[in-house]
C-alpha cells in the first residue's frame, strides 16, 4: 500500500509541475501617425533554440481580430517572427495559458 501511495504521489507531482502552455498574442499594424488596427491574417512563426541555432517550430495566422494562438508549447525562450520580417523574444512560463504582449509594427 505504501509503494502504491508513493507511485501515485510521484505521478501527481509530475502532472502538476509539467505544463504545455497555450499562448495567445495580438498583432497590430500602425501607420506613420501611430493609428493602429488589427493585423489580419498575418503569418506568425515560433522559433526555438535547438541546441545550436534558432529553428522554426510551429506557425499560425492571426485571425480577423489580430489574435493568434499556439497550443501545447513547452516552457522556455522563443522568438516570434511576424510576417517574415519582425522578430521579438518571449519567455514561456510553466502555466496553462499565457498572454503575450501586444506586438505593433509600422507599414
Amino acid at each position: 500500500m505504501k509503494k502504491l501511495f508513493i507511485v501515485f504521489l510521484l505521478i501527481s507531482i509530475t502532472a502538476i509541475t509539467t505544463y504545455a502552455t497555450n499562448l495567445r498574442g495580438y498583432v497590430q499594424k500602425c501607420n506613420q501617425y501611430n493609428e493602429c488596427s488589427p493585423s489580419t491574417y498575418s503569418l506568425v512563426q515560433l522559433y526555438y533554440w535547438d541546441g545550436s541555432q534558432w529553428a522554426p517550430g510551429s506557425y499560425t495566422y492571426t485571425g480577423a481580430d489580430g489574435y493568434y494562438y499556439f497550443y501545447k508549447i513547452d516552457p522556455g525562450n522563443y522568438y516570434v517572427y511576424v510576417n517574415s520580417k519582425y522578430w521579438y523574444q518571449i519567455s514561456i512560463k510553466n502555466m496553462s495559458w499565457q498572454d503575450i504582449a501586444v506586438f505593433k509594427y509600422n507599414f
